[in-house]
């Protein structure tokens, strides 16, 4: 997606997203992560939602084979294998069903304190 393809993609959603909602653009963005919580950023966001089956009836599986397809390239030695977005969230997701959520102290502490004002039995690992 490099070159002249993810230079469109990023420009397409620069226009969706900043152009088309009044946002900042470019290099007038705010970083929500690095300024002040009472600053404004000027992020701009822009959902679109497709019925991929209206269009292609048997999307499902063209979009199986291609993820299918990246994943059976072969690992580099000492590398990792490919992911397609969301496999970290699903074994993520796969990982607390079976094992439960690791929550820091503090919100242990906080569930524990929560559970006790309401008359109620602290989860599992909080006390």
């Amino acid at each position: 997606m490099a070159g002249h393809k993810g230079y469109g993609l990023c420009l397409l959603v620069e226009t969706l997203s900043g152009a088309l909602t009044g946002a900042r653009m470019r290099d007038k963005v705010g970083s929500w992560m690095k300024d002040s919580p009472e600053q404004v950023t000027g992020h701009g966001h822009f959902f679109l939602a497709i019925h991929a089956e209206t269009i292609c009836p048997d999307f499902g599986v063209r979009a199986a084979g291609l993820s299918a397809g990246l994943r059976s390239f072969p690992v580099a030695p000492g590398a990792s294998p490919m992911l397609i977005p969301g496999d970290l969230e699903r074994e993520n997701e796969k990982r607390a069903r079976a094992e439960g959520l690791d929550l820091p102290p503090d919100v242990r502490e906080s569930l524990a304190g929560l559970a006790q004002d309401l008359g109620l039995k602290a989860p599992g690992g909080c006390s």
